[in-house]
């Protein structure tokens, strides 16, 4: 089993990124089915610069806030994340 703290010897670098989410089933009146075909409602994503894996912060500390128009409309933070990061990787690789 990869724990939280096993898993990060395998990362060599991580990167911010934000995920459009997006489908093609009108009003979104979507299944399960509707959402495997639409490869998981996935419209675009955007990633930052990559940074190396001994010069990453605590990433269950690091936060967030999105904007819209000068107006925060979302603010988060990594412990939503299972916790951490780490434990969300640890338990995708498991």
């Amino acid at each position: 089993a990869v724990t939280a703290q096993s898993v990060r010897r395998y990362v060599e670098c991580a990167a911010a990124a934000l995920e459009i989410v997006d489908s093609r089933i009108a009003g979104w009146d979507i299944t399960l089915g509707d959402t495997i075909a639409d490869n998981a409602s996935s419209g675009l994503y955007a990633l930052g610069d990559t940074v190396p894996a001994d010069s990453l912060p605590n990433l269950s500390a690091v936060t967030m806030s999105m904007t819209e128009n000068g107006e925060v409309v979302s603010n988060g933070v990594g412990a939503a994340c299972l916790g951490s990061p780490w434990e969300a990787l640890a338990w995708l690789a498991n």
